[in-house]
Formats: C-alpha cells, structure tokens, sequence
C-alpha cells in the first residue's frame, strides 16, 4: 500500500471523512520529500501491477474496457465556425461517448457582477439528454469543469469585471469571496442533475503553463483543498484533479526529488504535477499530450513520444491503486496543436492502440472539434474509439 493509502488506513473507522481526509492530505504534504520519494520509488517495484481492492471509497477499479468520450469547448467550436450545441450532438451521434467533459467557465456564468447565468453549460446538457433519449441502458453522462482555470488558451475565464491588478497572482483571486461565490453557485446549480456524474475542480491548477492570462497562474495545493471542501459541502459525487505528465517517468521522477539534486545545464526539466493531483482529488486525471506549440520533433518522433507515455503508466496507476483511486486520460490528444501539423491521424490510432488496457478507467479525446471539419480525421477518431474498447 502506498503513503496516502496506509495513511487513510490508520485513520478511525468514525468521524468526519471529509475531516479525515484533509488531515491525511495536508499531513503527507508535509512529510520531508526525499522520504515520499523513497516510498514511491519502492512502491512502484512492488505495485506495477497491483491486485485492485477496496481501497477507499472511490475504489481504483479500471474499467475493462475504459469508458471512453470526449471534452468538448462551445469556444473552440465556434471559432471553427460551428454552432456548439449542433457540433455537440454531431460528434455524440458520430463518437457515441460514454462521457463529455464540458466545461462552466466563470466569465460566462458571471459575466455581470453577482448575478449568474447558466445558459452556455445547461443547453450543452440538454443536448446530451436529448442525446441519451435513443440511448436506452446506455446513456453519455457529464464531467463538469468548474473554476477559473478551465479547457483551452488562455487557461484562465475571468470576467471582465474583475480589475486587472486583482488578477495575479491566481491563487490570491482564487481564495476572494466573489470567487467562492461562483463555485458555491455553480456547485449547487448542477448538485441535483442526474446526467452529472462527475465533477473536475479547476483544469491543471497546480501546474505553470505560459498564457497571455499572467505569469502566474497556478493554484496553490491549499486553495484547491479548500475548493474542494466546498464542493464536499455541497455535493458527495468524485471530483477529478487533473496535470500533465513529463515527456518520460525519469522526469516525473525528478521532480519529486529534492531541488537540491544535480540537474545537467540544458537537460530535459520535469513538468506536472501528477503526485499532488493524486493527494488532492477523488481520481487522478492525467493530461497526455506529445506534440505542443514548441515541440521539436527533430529528436523524437511523435510515436516514440507516445511510447514514453505509455510506459509510465504502469507507475501512475499502481500509485492511484495504492490510493484507493482511479486512474483517468482526462486529456488524450486527438489532434495537431492548433495552427500546426504536428500530429496525424496514424499518431491518433497509434494512441488509442499504445494507452489502452494500462489502467485507466476513463479515456477522454481532446481536439474532437476539429474533426467536424475533416472527414478523415472524423473517421480516424471512429477508429479510435472503436481500438480502445475492443
């Protein structure tokens, strides 16, 4: 069992979970990191391939096969030229998803100061309800992204009425009342609906990534428990935690060691925030992308890159089993990264082929809006799914 599991472990059988848990969380966070290290290094000798059990209360059992769906941006479709919720249902009707992610960004839900409007995630959903009407047993249900840092460029949906110099750095916007307000609002519009399966709280929020939003747009491991207790007061279903992984698991490795350890000028540096995702949230959500705005592929094909995924995975999910927790693709790139062509459909199907039956319960394709436009591509996303069901 891995440091968080035989922590819950040792915890009373009564009490307050959710108290329990925040003592768990935030007391490992403390524990010196050359020893958590050690622990995973051992536990990942022992735990490539371990028995699933019990666990917890979210149990790490992979679905076999994973279920598998999609994220979809109303942003990303109209810029595309296609009318969300009809591209939506075309892509539902076409993908047969199990899942959607959608996203309920800030700058929409509150465009006006206190005052909330749902319009743009709720007529997402009543297409999938629309859609699940012929879908008998089998219905699509919803991911539900909820916080300031949500899908695509520029990572941060802040409204417009929030001053410029309030704005940095995230994790200080994050903790202001009107903030909370907007989760609290958004926690309870949607606690009830039936389609909601699942909730994702904040999009990569530990991890630095370059934006035209500020220099600073990571969210601290406590503001994001704190996000998260909210949430626990509101409502019991999952929430997802979600960061990118390193191109290989030697740099995920390296980051978990001590910032003392001797780094070669110009090497390769550690990306992600995978382990403290794992503490925090009820699944791990990985985020597997090979081929971004400034990756050189000179070194690397993008099928080799895929290769370097696939193989940490076998690490991730033995530490998300130790956890008691499942384990997710919440982001498998489907497409090229926008304005480049980086990535083909052979690099698509070679991913659906290279990270199915690794332990992931859910497989969630990104760049699906995209396909609308190229037959080709639609038809390599069909195949794909197809591949990582069979």
């Amino acid at each position: 069992m891995g440091a968080l599991g035989a922590a819950e472990a040792s915890e009373p059988a009564g009490g307050d979970l959710l108290k329990r848990r925040a003592r768990v969380r935030r007391g490992w966070l403390r524990r010196p990191l050359a020893a958590t290290v050690i622990a995973i290094v051992v536990t990942a000798a022992v735990t490539l391939h371990p028995p699933l059990g019990d666990g917890g209360v979210y149990a790490a059992r992979a679905a076999t096969p994973a279920l598998i769906g999609f994220s979809f941006s109303p942003r990303a479709a109209a810029y595309l030229g296609e009318d969300p919720a009809t591209a939506l249902l075309s892509l539902m009707n076409q993908l047969a998803p199990d899942l959607v992610r959608l996203p309920v960004y800030w700058d929409s839900v509150e465009s006006k100061r206190g005052s909330f409007d749902f319009t743009e995630t709720d007529d997402l959903i009543k297409v999938v309800d629309t859609y699940n009407l012929s879908r008998g047993a089998r219905p699509a249900r919803v991911l539900l992204i909820v916080g300031m840092r949500n899908m695509g460029y520029p990572e941060l949906y802040v409204p417009s009425w929030v001053p410029a110099d309030e704005r940095e750095p995230a994790s200080r916007m994050a903790s202001d009342p009107e903030y909370t307000r907007y989760l609290r609002a958004s926690f309870r519009h949607y606690h009830r609906n039936p389609t909601v399966s699942t909730w994702q709280i904040e999009n990569e929020p530990l991890d630095k990534v370059p934006t035209v939003a500020g220099s600073d747009v990571s969210i601290s491991g406590d503001v994001l428990q704190d996000e998260l207790e909210l949430l626990r007061s509101i409502d019991s279903r999952p929430a997802v935690i979600t960061s990118y992984t390193s191109a290989t698991l030697s740099l995920d490795l390296l980051g978990l060691a001590p910032s003392s350890a001797p780094r070669p000028p110009g090497a390769p540096l550690p990306a992600g925030h995978p382990l403290e995702a794992l503490q925090t949230g009820d699944i791990l959500g990985l985020d597997l992308y090979v081929v971004t705005g400034d990756t050189s592929l000179s070194d690397a094909s993008a099928t080799k890159r895929i290769g370097w995924k696939r193989a940490s995975f076998p690490f991730w999910f033995g530490q998300a089993t130790a956890a008691g927790k499942p384990l997710w693709i919440t982001e498998m790139q489907g497409a090229p990264w926008p304005g480049l062509d980086n990535f083909t459909t052979s690099d698509l199907l070679f991913s659906a082929n290279a990270y199915r039956h690794r332990g992931a319960s859910v497989i969630l394709l990104w760049g699906v809006e995209q396909w609308l436009l190229s037959p080709q591509w639609m038809q390599a996303g069909k195949q794909a799914r197809l591949a990582m069901t069979g």
